[in-house]
């Protein structure tokens, strides 16, 4: 084996070592408000088994490491994806994955959490949103942009929710203006939903498939404590807030008073996770990965190189 080759496989050790020594979580702290227990938590997170990128492991390690109290997975018209993150995260001791499906047609998307069998997209929303309730579930109207309203508008009141922060919110002039996905419409749609004073379910979510963005939308559930059970109880109860890039609050009239007179600052909970993810927490965390991609693209050469010097 040439010399060059030990100093990848050297490399590739110092990216894994360092992998493993800077992947340890923070601890979570416990926050309080109105006497609930205050989560951070994304309820809209797919995995490489529809359109994501990450395993339904992966996405476990990767809410952790972003700091989230509880996460659902919701693949398209799949539940066994989220089944995995679960017990994984059980396994390990992670955040509370919320089992779920996005029930994904040409007329509409449907947040279903709480489900633990699929519900079929085929059909009209009404029975559709029936099927969720008959399973304990929970119905939110994902990114209701505008395409989506006159589903959504025919059974409003058989909805529990809807997302009001979704990564749209982050790009130039809200959305992809011009092919019907704009933030403002997901905003407009959850205002006019709670005029007369209903009530429904505020949610932030990062409808997440790849790279840093896991959690950069969140939603504040207040729950009795972090089990599912208890989130699913308290998305059943509206109790929720989200907050929008101007600082404008969406949600439980009562809990958002709270959160203004009380407001929960950085050394307790962040809501904002854009700063998570993958940013090295220390110049020997960022050479350690330098290295490990260095050793492996070293070894991927090497795998390919033909000729003398090289192992057989």
């Amino acid at each position: 084996m040439s010399r060059l080759r030990y100093v990848a496989i050297g490399l590739l050790g110092l990216g894994v070592l360092g992998g493993l020594a800077y992947d340890s979580p923070s601890p979570r702290r416990v926050v309080r408000r109105a006497g609930y227990r205050v989560l951070e938590a994304d309820f809209h997170v797919h995995t490489r088994f529809s359109d994501g990128f990450l395993s339904p492991f992966d996405v476990v390690l990767h809410a952790r490491r972003n700091g989230l109290d509880a996460f659902a997975v919701t693949e398209h018209n799949l539940v066994y994806p989220a089944k995995m993150s679960r017990w994984f995260s059980r396994l390990i001791g992670g955040p509370t994955v919320v089992v779920g499906e996005e029930i994904t047609t040409d007329r509409f998307h449907l947040i279903a959490l709480g489900v633990e069998d699929r519900v079929s997209p085929y059909g009209e929303l009404g029975p559709i949103v029936d099927a969720v309730h008959q399973e304990g579930g929970v119905a939110i109207a994902a990114h209701p942009v505008k395409r989506f309203w006159p589903s959504f508008d025919a059974e409003l009141a058989k909805l529990d929710g809807a997302e009001v922060m979704h990564p749209l919110a982050l790009t130039a002039r809200g959305g992809r203006e011009g092919v019907g996905w704009r933030w403002e419409e997901m905003r407009d749609f959850t205002t006019r939903a709670t005029q007369d004073g209903r009530h429904f379910t505020a949610i932030g979510s990062s409808d997440y498939h790849f790279f840093n963005g896991l959690g950069v939308m969140r939603t504040l559930v207040f729950a009795k404590d972090d089990s599912e059970a208890a989130i699913l109880q308290a998305l059943r109860e509206h109790r929720t807030v989200v907050r929008d890039l101007a600082g404008n609050y969406y949600g439980d009239d009562t809990l958002v008073a709270e959160l203004k007179e009380h407001p929960i600052t950085d050394t307790d909970q962040d809501e904002n996770g854009a700063e998570r993810g993958y940013r090295p927490r220390s110049p020997l965390d960022r050479l350690t990965r330098i290295a490990g991609w260095l050793g492996m693209f070293a070894m991927f050469a090497f795998s390919r190189r033909k000729g003398p010097g090289c192992a057989k």
